[in-house]
């Protein structure tokens, strides 16, 4: 059985890809006409490898009746603009857009927000003196707030971009071709294109400029400005959900949950413990689909020019060659070794977004005093192998370290 038949909603996955990283380091799969790369070092070289390039997994839509074949090429088509599912000129010109506008310098403003905002949402779930749904009353919220930021846009407008994205997210990851999944990301793409000609009409942050410089290139256009709203939306969605929610599991099953005091955590603290977090957590298990265009040796193993590859970034944290005691939840020097947002010419662009919304939250924990303490039972875990999910969590908001 390959690994992306497993059951990963149960709490012994992050055993399993370990164990995978050990004993197949390079792995086939037969029956999708996959080759999975597992090994931490091995993956590192292959995102530096020009020889692979990504691109959506292009099907044929031949059989299907003819509006539905026109459903799901539209579909497709918009798919293939995004950056995570493009390759070559192109990629690179999003990205020359993308990357300046998502810096931290960039965001210098933006980042300073959300520790505030943090400082004040926590106490007060604290001050309820109940278990709270961790991802309905804070997470969900933190994500609008920080989006609402990049975007400029009031609660109204920051609904319907959330709702088209999460539409998205629903087709990408349903069933395969699913007409009623497909029906409503159409109705979501046209709200992605309306609200992206707004954002870049007059736009009001330095993200909504990038945009409007994507709208603008004759090389790319408006399209390709909405595909980055979506990639966005989507990518600050379900992953970040997983991401702050492991964020109170992980510390707490390792037995280090806990204000470490009234007064701010040291920065290098906070990040060694973001950075654990994020090689633990990571929400896309496996990358999209690489295309092998020449062969390349990978030791034992030959990849050959036409092969579908997928690099296993999940069980490439977890490999004890790179991690010592890589299944530990154990804050330290090599935590910032993980590849949760791969490196080279694809990595996240989102990436020192994500980081910095970890980094609020446990400053804020540290300065407020709080601790956050799941309750068991309460975490639900979807089952795919590919992309860690997570969509239930229930805990109790401490105010005070020792708290009964």
């Amino acid at each position: 059985m390959s690994i992306l038949d497993q059951d990963f909603s149960t709490g012994n996955f992050r055993a399993l890809l370990g164990e995978a990283a050990q004993a197949a380091p390079v792995h086939i799969d037969h029956e999708r006409r996959r080759v999975l790369i597992l090994e931490h070092d091995l993956i590192r070289r292959m995102l530096l490898d020009r020889r692979l390039v990504n691109g959506r997994d292009r099907t044929s839509f031949d059989e299907l009746p003819a509006g539905t074949r026109d459903l799901h090429n539209t579909l497709d088509r918009f798919l293939s603009l995004w950056p995570v599912f493009s390759d070559g000129p192109y990629h690179q010109r999003m990205r020359a857009h993308l990357n300046s506008a998502l810096s931290a310098h960039r965001l210098k403003e933006l980042i300073s927000a959300l520790g505030p905002y943090c400082e004040q949402a926590l106490p007060r779930l604290g001050e309820r003196g109940t278990a709270v749904d961790w991802l309905g009353e804070f997470v969900r919220p933190y994500i609008e707030h920080t989006l609402s930021l990049l975007f400029a846009v009031d609660r109204d407008r920051l609904g319907r971009l959330m709702s088209a994205g999460s539409a998205i997210i629903e087709y990408i990851t349903g069933a395969r071709f699913d007409d009623e999944l497909g029906r409503r990301a159409r109705l979501a793409l046209d709200v992605l294109i309306e609200e992206a000609g707004h954002l870049t009409a007059g736009p009001a942050t330095g993200f909504c400029r990038a945009l409007a410089a994507i709208a603008e290139d004759p090389e790319l256009g408006p399209e390709p400005a909405a595909a980055a709203v979506a990639q966005i939306i989507t990518g600050t969605l379900d992953p970040t959900m997983t991401v702050l929610t492991e964020a109170v599991v992980l510390p707490f099953e390792a037995g280090l949950a806990g204000s470490p005091g009234p007064s701010a955590a040291p920065p290098d603290t906070v990040r060694r413990e973001t950075d654990e977090v994020l090689r633990h957590a990571c929400p896309f298990r496996f990358s999209s689909v690489r295309h092998v265009t020449a062969d390349v040796d990978l030791g034992a193993h030959r990849l050959v020019a036409g092969q579908k590859v997928l690099l296993g970034f999940a069980a490439a944290n977890l490999d004890a060659r790179t991690f010592h005691g890589g299944l530990t939840f154990r804050p330290g020097a090599d935590s910032n070794r993980h590849l949760t947002f791969g490196m080279g010419p694809h990595r996240c662009p989102g990436a020192g977004l994500a980081t910095a919304m970890l980094d609020q939250l446990f400053g804020a924990m540290a300065t407020t005093g709080v601790t956050v303490i799941p309750v068991d039972g309460s975490l639900v875990r979807s089952r795919d192998a590919i992309f860690s999910r997570v969509t239930a969590l229930k805990v109790r908001v401490l105010r005070e370290t020792g708290e009964k």
